[in-house]
């Protein structure tokens, strides 16, 4: 994870409701760094973002506002530019106000239409929209909840899955999905070192097969080195042998560059 990513983190967070200590410690998983330096940086992002949202509330302030008049009417005297500038902008429909700085800030571009289905409770469709579910069906939801997120099921998904069924709005429902997420931090993210096993079988067979390829081609090369003492020896040893050689230290190397590259490719995964 990146210091972007890092920071898109830290503010899809905060929008959902979680407070700097919360961050902290979930980042501070995610991430395996030390509590203090990634509370840090959780405050200075959230400084970042204050500061930000105050510079564009004083630039729409002092954003000068249009002339009333209009292009079109630039033939005409000045006074009578204002007169008609005015009563046309008086009959036009009212300008859409803009959305404020600190909700369009909140959310990144590719949740913006997941989200706004689900962004009141009175929008939702389900039998517990605004209301608490009862404790089974709590536990059963973050048990649906954590097999999903096992699955590798995006975040998102699996929020969009919670709307629906319950009818909660995005952002409660993006809450109990990062609890769950939290809870089961160990189970999700812990060690699976066993999925390693087919590439370090794979990595030692080529290991093997390069080995054995390549004691019959040193073989070989003692052999030709003495052909002067021993030339019937050099001339009794089948081509053939030397060719199946070659083809098990080049087969060996490359499955043992594959089985490297899976391992190396399992752990980055967890």
């Amino acid at each position: 994870m990146n210091r972007s990513q890092a920071t898109r983190f830290v503010l899809e967070r905060a929008q959902a409701g979680f407070g700097i200590a919360e961050i902290s410690l979930e980042l501070s998983r995610e991430l395996s760094a030390p509590l203090d330096m990634v509370q840090r940086f959780v405050e200075q992002v959230f400084d970042e973002s204050a500061r930000e949202q105050e510079s564009l509330a004083r630039e729409e302030k002092s954003a000068p506002h249009p002339d009333p008049r209009t292009p079109k009417y630039s033939g005409l005297p000045p006074g009578l530019q204002s007169v008609l500038g005015e009563y046309e902008a008086a009959g036009a429909p009212r300008p859409v106000e803009a959305e404020p700085a600190a909700k369009r800030n909140t959310v990144s571009e590719a949740e913006l239409p997941r989200q706004a289905a689900f962004e009141a409770p009175s929008r939702g469709t389900g039998k517990y929209a605004g209301k608490e579910l009862p404790p089974e069906m709590r536990r059963q939801l973050a048990e649906e909840i954590f097999q999903q997120l096992k699955k590798k099921r995006r975040v998102n998904d699996v929020t969009e899955y919670v709307c629906v069924k319950t009818g909660w709005h995005w952002n409660k429902s993006q809450r109990f999905v990062a609890r769950v997420r939290t809870e089961h931090h160990d189970e999700l993210h812990g060690p699976q070192h066993w999925k390693l096993l087919p590439s370090a079988g794979v990595a030692l067979t080529g290991l093997f097969l390069a080995i054995m390829g390549a004691k019959w081609l040193f073989d070989y090369a003692k052999l030709a080195v003495f052909s002067k003492t021993n030339p019937e020896a050099l001339l009794a040893l089948p081509p053939a042998n030397t060719f199946l050689a070659l083809m098990f230290v080049v087969f060996g190397v490359g499955m043992m560059s594959g089985g490297l590259y899976g391992i190396g490719r399992g752990l980055i995964d967890e």
